[in-house]
């Protein structure tokens, strides 16, 4: 499948999340967090493609990152609001805060 297929599938399936959707793969370590400047689609491409530079560079820049300690007691006290945009990629869920 070429990129532009892998953003458009990635675009049929994004979904809205709140942190009852997303605690159990926290639970797991499966979430990563991109950060607004990037796009989401282009993101999962990248890392769907193992691009391993483009993926250190975002981590050594925290444009992808876990989830920090702040965010999880904000989503903790909101529970069922929804806080992000997803992709799955297998084992990994792919979020994006809205």
């Amino acid at each position: 499948m070429d990129n532009k297929a892998l953003i458009q599938k990635f675009q049929d399936e994004v979904k809205q999340a709140d942190w009852s959707m997303l605690k159990p793969h926290f639970e797991r370590d499966a979430i990563w967090v991109i950060e607004e400047s990037l796009n989401l689609f282009e993101t999962a491409v990248a890392i769907a493609r193992d691009d391993v530079s483009k993926i250190k560079e975002w981590k050594d820049n925290e444009k992808l990152r876990e989830l920090t300690l702040e965010e999880i007691s904000e989503w903790d006290n909101s529970p069922f609001k929804k806080v992000v945009n997803f992709v799955i990629l297998a084992p990994f869920v792919i979020v994006q805060k809205l």
